[in-house]
């Protein structure tokens, strides 16, 4: 474990002076992120070196970070209140410094230059006595995505999504299905926001650009207010159907092309139609999982979007919700049945999918 200790004017790092760390105003936080944009050190920022380093690469100096910035490390055990975050908040500063060749060969000036601008932000807000936990969290965040992309780029292994279409539904899914507890729902959110940044070209070249920053405004929200119970509940109702709605965009639909088939002017015939589909007996056992998961795209393709709004507590938008995240659950077993047990959880979600359509067929009965 890598310890951090603080003296006045300075601070010293495994036996590392990093000197220089002090808060400015923020007029001159303005004139950094005006200079960050161009990818320029700063003299301010260039203060902060470090003249013994105990770090050998990039790579081991972020895993640390990372490990000893967690709530419950090790590394956080030694320390009084704020004094380890407000350590490893300078260390961050002047290593990056320290490794600004690999960074930029790297490509990561921008992202790494974010990192110090919010550690920069954090000792401010500590030496004004303000309270800094939304600084707290978008240095957490920062550290995922910045140890998620140098893994990436050193092993060339970025991510196990290969489209935004499969990054979203697959958070839709374990947003609903895998993630029981408050602990895992963060997890989600954290993954919603690092996948977010990882696809922000391909986001923007499919108009979502809005969509998403409003996910992740939502996801920094949840983040900032984990520990509260009031209007937790719609926090979270807010956020699963902001995933929800760019997975209704991104349709991922595949095979069924929207504009081969007519979709429905009510809810009525929508759920009528529907159940009848997904009714229909399934005669060929070898090709039963490919026929499931045409219905299922059958029956999403022919919703009639133009019901939808921006208000999320509309009938529709319920029926929608409660829809699609099922049906994405099935195409994504679907995609990845292999064993007898795969397929029989593939028909169980299929029979939960016709048994919620046909509920919803009965209320406009």
């Amino acid at each position: 474990m890598k310890k951090f200790s603080v003296s006045i004017g300075s601070i010293v790092v495994c036996g590392l002076l990093l000197s220089g760390c002090d808060g400015e105003s923020a007029v001159d936080l303005k004139a950094i992120e005006a200079e960050a944009k161009a990818n320029e050190i700063t003299d301010k920022f260039g203060k902060n070196i470090v003249e013994h380093p105990e770090y050998t690469s990039l790579d081991n100096f972020i895993n640390d970070l990372a490990k000893n910035w967690e709530k419950d490390s090790d590394y956080r055990s030694v320390y009084y209140a704020d004094e380890a975050e407000l350590t490893m908040a300078k260390a961050s500063i002047a290593y990056v410094n320290f490794f600004q060749p690999e960074i930029e060969e790297l490509g990561l000036n921008e992202d790494f230059y974010e990192l110090q601008l919010i550690a920069n932000d954090i000792l401010l807000k500590f030496d004004l006595g303000e309270d800094y936990a939304e600084e707290r969290a978008k240095f957490t965040n920062q550290i995922d995505l910045i140890q998620f992309l140098v893994s990436g780029k050193e092993t060339g292994a970025f991510s196990k999504y290969q489209t935004v279409k499969e990054y979203i539904w697959d958070i839709g899914r374990r947003w609903t299905i895998e993630a029981k507890t408050s602990v895992d729902k963060l997890e989600v959110v954290n993954d919603t926001l690092v996948y977010g940044d990882y696809f922000q070209d391909e986001i923007a070249e499919m108009g979502l650009k809005e969509d998403f920053d409003k996910l992740v405004a939502l996801g920094i929200e949840l983040i900032n207010n984990a520990d509260k119970n009031e209007g937790y509940g719609e926090l979270k109702d807010n956020f699963r159907n902001q995933v929800v709605g760019i997975i209704t965009i991104t349709e991922g639909l595949g095979v069924v092309n929207v504009d081969e088939v007519s979709r429905f002017d009510d809810i009525q015939s929508w759920t009528s139609t529907s159940a009848k589909i997904l009714s229909e007996p399934i005669e060929m056992d070898d090709e039963k999982g490919n026929e499931i998961a045409l219905r299922t795209r059958e029956v999403i393709a022919r919703f009639p979007n133009h019901l939808l709004s921006d208000d999320y507590k509309t009938e529709e938008e319920k029926i929608h919700s409660g829809m699609f995240l099922l049906a994405s659950e099935i195409l994504h077993r679907q995609r990845t049945a292999k064993s007898v047990k795969d397929y029989d959880e593939l028909e169980a979600k299929f029979e939960k999918l016709k048994q919620y359509v046909e509920d919803v067929a009965n209320q406009y009965q």
